[in-house]
């Protein structure tokens, strides 16, 4: 199927429009701050930041906060992978820098020479993402070592004299949590009575196998907490690779529970510092970001809810090459026409010809598993009249349907949806089966169906001239 788009030649405008945040969403992955597996709940980035310090985490979590409001919930993880920096490479000549520490987060570092001279006299600055902005002009130290505040890197300068103009680059990568780091906060998120709608498990997997091992114990956990009727959805990283190697090791995978996001996104950071203004970071935040903001049965890829606030650029354009979509691994995308990046679609990795194809199907799904999971709770044990046959008492199945019926129309017909009209779905029926024998068994057999609403994915317009239009009849005088 082709992805989102129209076969016009003519460029159309499109509006911005920001939803209301309806979700809480919670952040995992790594944080320089805080204790791991504690949930907590945040509200404002300074808060965030005092709390839980840098990282992918903390920086997803901050966009998201910046562009829908909170509150929101994080979560530390414990981060079995370390973290690296990359070797250090001169352009220009001059003595040697080094750099070592635990990176907080992944950094496209960029040291300029800007005064030359020896140790105590020249002058540098550094970027932090990729030279897109730079710290202010400072004095290489007299001792040859640079603390670059929040980032727990050293730099390490050489004795000798520096050249006007020489530059050092590497890139660092922030530690990454594993499976077993997973499974460990999984247990204490069930173990937690504090509730949340999804998950994004924040950071960036070097590999697409990587990724793909850990989708299975992702979608696990989830299948997990929906046996003990704990409704939720989830979205992560794809794997830092070309498109063919993420197709090949999520081939064989099938997640109905999770959005796999691909590639990176420069879009300005929420908490920003010095040499730290835009980063380049996973487009997984702008998944979160659109959930967060959207109701629960807005398309991920709604082009009237704007495009990704910010976007400065995007590393792969599903517009231009058209690969991934089909495969249900989610992209962004330009639109021909319309300023700025957009979601091409919101693809749960579900299996082929499932129902839930998009990110809204199971978030529609989980509120309605949850409003009849509580709903009915209220009946266990409650006694109600029967028929000769065993089978339920027409006037009792009523009223039991009535109920349950009311409480899903209050969730999912009645709200207004983000097109101005009523519902999150086009219809739904709730009903109580009269034919089983209840009386034997003590099992009232139930069935929820619901009609999804349409999402236009497509149009095809046919445009030519024509010579005139009919006329309308004109009445006969009386």
């Amino acid at each position: 199927m082709p992805i989102p788009g129209q076969s016009f030649t003519i460029n159309e405008n499109g509006v911005g429009v920001v939803e209301p945040a309806t979700t809480i969403p919670l952040f995992m992955g790594y944080s320089s701050g805080g204790a791991a597996n504690v949930l907590k709940t945040y509200s404002s980035i300074p808060d965030l930041i005092a709390g839980e310090g840098q990282g992918p985490a903390v920086e997803d979590a901050a966009f998201d906060l910046a562009n829908s409001g909170g509150p929101i919930r994080f979560m530390k993880t414990a981060t079995s992978v370390a973290g690296s920096n990359s070797a250090v490479v001169n352009t220009g000549g001059g003595p040697n820098v080094t750099v070592a520490g635990t990176p907080n987060d992944d950094y496209e570092v960029v040291v300029r020479v800007r005064l030359g001279g020896a140790l105590g006299a020249g002058q540098f600055d550094y970027s932090l993402d990729n030279g897109v902005t730079f710290s202010e002009i400072l004095t290489i130290p007299a001792g040859g070592t640079y603390a670059i505040p929040l980032t727990g890197l050293t730099l390490t300068f050489a004795a000798g004299t520096y050249i006007l103009s020489a530059t050092y680059t590497f890139t660092s990568t922030a530690p990454m949590w594993n499976s077993t780091d997973l499974g460990n906060a999984f247990t204490a998120l069930i173990a937690s009575s504090t509730d949340w709608d999804f998950a994004v498990l924040s950071g960036r997997h070097a590999t697409a196998s990587a990724a793909a091992t850990l989708a299975a114990a992702l979608q696990t956990q989830l299948t997990t907490m929906a046996n003990a009727f704990r409704y939720k959805r989830a979205m992560m990283d794809a794997g830092d690779e070309a498109s063919a190697a993420v197709i090949t090791a999520f081939a064989s995978v099938v997640t109905n529970r999770v959005l796999y996001s691909y590639r990176s996104a420069v879009l300005p950071s929420a908490k920003p510092f010095p040499g730290w203004g835009f980063p380049k970071g996973r487009l997984l935040k702008a998944f979160a970001q659109k959930a967060h903001a959207g109701l629960i049965s807005t398309d991920l890829a709604r082009v009237k809810s704007g495009p990704i606030p910010g976007a400065i650029s995007i590393e792969h354009d599903e517009q231009k090459t058209e690969v991934l979509d089909a495969q249900k691994i989610s992209t962004a995308r330009t639109i021909p026409g319309l300023q700025g990046f957009f979601i091409t679609n919101g693809r749960l990795k579900s299996a082929a010809g499932s129902d839930f194809q998009y990110w809204q199907h199971g978030r529609i799904m989980d509120v309605a598993c949850r409003t009849v999971y509580l709903e009915q709770a209220k009946w266990l044990s409650a006694g109600v009249r029967t028929n000769a046959n065993g089978t339920i008492d027409e006037r009792d199945a009523q009223a039991i349907e009535a109920v349950v019926t009311a409480a899903l129309n209050a969730q999912l017909k009645q709200p207004t949806n983000a097109e101005g009209t009523p519902g999150h779905v086009s219809a739904l029926q709730y009903t109580i089966n009269r034919l089983n024998n209840f009386q034997a068994t003590g099992i009232v057999l139930s069935e929820l169906a619901i009609q999804p609403l349409g999402y236009i994915k497509r149009f095809t317009t046919t445009l030519g001239f024509v010579a005139g239009f009919p006329q309308p009849a004109v009445p006969a005088a009386a």
